[in-house]
C-alpha cells in the first residue's frame, strides 16, 4: 500500500464493482467507469460509477493535499486489483474549495490545513493516481462548480424536483422537471459561501458552468431609512471590528457563512446580556433557533437576509432567471427560513433594480443528497470522456 497509508474499500463496494463487470461481459460491451472525488472540509468522498449510477468506493477524513494523495493512490492500487483501472477507468474528476487555475490543473484547497509554504492545501492534477484520474482525461472543478453542474445533471436526468422546492418568487407552472434554458445562480452556505453560475450559452445543449467568488464581494447595507439601519450599523462595525481590527468592509461570506452565524450571535449576545448565550458552533446556534431561542433566531434571520440580499446582488450582476440555495443547511434550517420567508423576500427585492428580479424564482434544496459528487462525476461522464 502507498507509503503506510491504508484506506478502506467501503463495505460491499467490490461486490458492485463486480456486477458491473459480469453485466458488462454478458452483455458483450465495454466497462466504461468513472471517478468522482469530493474533498469536503473534514471528509472526502471517493465515487465510482458507470454511466447510470455510481457507488461510493471510499471515505477518509483528510486535512493535508499530501495525505490526500497517499490515500487516494491507495485506493487507486485496491480498485486496480479488482479491475484494470487503465482499461476502464475514462475519466476523473475532483472538486475542492479555493481557487482553480491552468484549466483545472491545479488548487489551493483553502479549506485545508494552513502552513508558511501552503503545502498541504496546494494540489496539482499531475499528483493524483492516474489509476482513477487518467491523463487527458481528468480534471480539478471548484466545489461550487461541481454544485453546479450536479444540479445541471440532476436537470438532464429530469431528477431535479426530487431535490429541490420552489421557495420564493414567482412559481413556474407545472412543478419543474427540467430547467428553463436560462443562467441559474447557484449559492451554497455552509463553512463559506460559496457561488456558481449555470450558463446558458448559444449552440450549447448543455449548461456552461461558471465558478465564481461572489461570497467575497463586499456586502451592501440597508437604506438610510431602513428600520434595520442602526441595529445593523452596529452589528456590521462589531464584526468588521472582530475580524478584521475595523480594517477592512465586511464580505457577504462574513455573515452568509457558519463562521458568519457565529460572529452574529456573539453580537446579539452582547445586546441581550440578561439572556444566557451558551452556543459556540454554528450548529448550535441553529439548533436553538429552531427551538426558538431569542439571540439564536435573530442571529439566524440575519444570516439569511444577507443571503437573500447577495442573491438578489449577484442575480442582477450575472443576468441570473433562476436562483438555488443549495446545501444540508437549507435542509436543516427548512422550517425556519419558511416562517421567515416574507421577511426575506422583502429583503431579496429591496433593490434598485427589482423590476429586474421580480421575475426571478428561490429554488430550496429540501432533500439531503451530495449534489457535488454527483457535479463531478458528471463532469467526468459528460464533459471529459
Amino acid at each position: 500500500m502507498s507509503e503506510g497509508i491504508e484506506v478502506q474499500l467501503q463495505e460491499g463496494f467490490a461486490s458492485h464493482l463486480q456486477s458491473w463487470v459480469q453485466k458488462s461481459k454478458e452483455s458483450n460491451t465495454e466497462l466504461c467507469l468513472f471517478v468522482g472525488v469530493d474533498l469536503g472540509g473534514t471528509n472526502t468522498r471517493v465515487a465510482i460509477g458507470n454511466r447510470d449510477s455510481y457507488e461510493i468506493a471510499a471515505r477518509f477524513k483528510c486535512n493535508s493535499s499530501r495525505y490526500l494523495i497517499k490515500a487516494l493512490n491507495s485506493v487507486a492500487e485496491q480498485v486496480n486489483q479488482l479491475i484494470e483501472c487503465d482499461k476502464c477507468i475514462k475519466a476523473g474528476c475532483l472538486d475542492a474549495a479555493g481557487p482553480v487555475c491552468k484549466l483545472g490543473e491545479c488548487v489551493e484547497i483553502t479549506n485545508y490545513r494552513a502552513d508558511e509554504d501552503n503545502i498541504h492545501r496546494n494540489l496539482l492534477l499531475a499528483e493524483l493516481p492516474s489509476f482513477l484520474f487518467p491523463k487527458g482525461h481528468s480534471r480539478i472543478i471548484n466545489d461550487l462548480e461541481s454544485a453546479c453542474y450536479g444540479i445541471s445533471g440532476l436537470n438532464a436526468s429530469g431528477r431535479i424536483g426530487e431535490y429541490f422546492k420552489h421557495f420564493l418568487g414567482p412559481q413556474r407552472e407545472p412543478e419543474f422537471e427540467k430547467l428553463p434554458f436560462e443562467h441559474h445562480l447557484v449559492m451554497a452556505v455552509g463553512t463559506g459561501m460559496g457561488v456558481g453560475l449555470m450558463m446558458a450559452l448559444p449552440k450549447e445543449e448543455d449548461f456552461v458552468v461558471l465558478s465564481l467568488e461572489g461570497g467575497h464581494v463586499l456586502l451592501s447595507s440597508a437604506p438610510v431609512n431602513h428600520e434595520r439601519r442602526k441595529e445593523e450599523s452596529r452589528m456590521l462595525k462589531f464584526v468588521s471590528c472582530h475580524i478584521y481590527g475595523g480594517d477592512h468592509a465586511l464580505e457577504y461570506e462574513d455573515l452568509a457563512s457558519g463562521r458568519g452565524l457565529v460572529s452574529l450571535y456573539k453580537f446579539f449576545a452582547e445586546q441581550f446580556k440578561d439572556k444566557p448565550s451558551n452556543a459556540e458552533t454554528a450548529e448550535e446556534i441553529s439548533k436553538l433557533a429552531l427551538e426558538g431561542d431569542e439571540i439564536a433566531s435573530k442571529a439566524l434571520q440575519y444570516h439569511y437576509l444577507f443571503i437573500a440580499r447577495a442573491s438578489a446582488n449577484l442575480a442582477i450582476c450575472m443576468g441570473a432567471k433562476g436562483i438555488f440555495w443549495a446545501g444540508g443547511n437549507q435542509i436543516h434550517n427548512g422550517k425556519f427560513v419558511q416562517e421567515n420567508k416574507e421577511i426575506l423576500y422583502e429583503e431579496f427585492l429591496q433593490h434598485p433594480k427589482r423590476s429586474w428580479i421580480e421575475s426571478v424564482p428561490i429554488y430550496m434544496q429540501t432533500k439531503d443528497f451530495n449534489v457535488n459528487l454527483e457535479g463531478t462525476l458528471h463532469v467526468s461522464r459528460v464533459i471529459l470522456c
